[in-house]
């Protein structure tokens, strides 16, 4: 009789042991659900705040010819940290900061920049 009762409670701890296991499966699938959840979420309110700068600096770019030059060469600064110096949107606000530069008779200044912007051009796209 002593041996089925020790049968029974060596069954019984089996069971429990596979009910713990399947539990800590469980809260560690939860877990990583919720994490995936989590970066996602991340990802794309990363994704909308680069989207928001971006419909900013298209929408400020037909307004730089009429910006001072001070606040011109912040959205120009602001384009190189964001998009860096070789992309096509950097070019085309440092082509109209120059213009700006020109136009309040800083020509020199504006003259480099464009010299600078053409030499990284032909770097970074070619001769085209």
């Amino acid at each position: 009789m002593q041996g089925r009762l020790g049968d029974i409670d060596d069954d019984i701890t089996q069971k429990l042991m596979i009910l713990l296991s399947i539990q800590v499966l469980l809260v560690a699938f939860t877990a990583i659900v919720c994490l995936g959840y989590l970066i996602k979420r991340y990802q794309i309110r990363r994704s909308m705040r680069e989207l928001d700068l971006a419909t900013q600096i298209e929408r400020r770019l037909g307004k730089i010819p009429t910006m001072s030059p001070k606040r011109a060469k912040f959205w120009y600064e602001r384009t190189i940290k964001r998009y860096g110096v070789d992309a096509h949107i950097t070019m085309e606000v440092g082509v109209n900061l120059a213009n700006v530069l020109v136009d309040a008779d800083r020509w020199l200044e504006g003259e480099r920049l464009l010299a600078k912007l053409a030499a990284t051009s032909r770097r970074a796209h070619g001769i085209d």
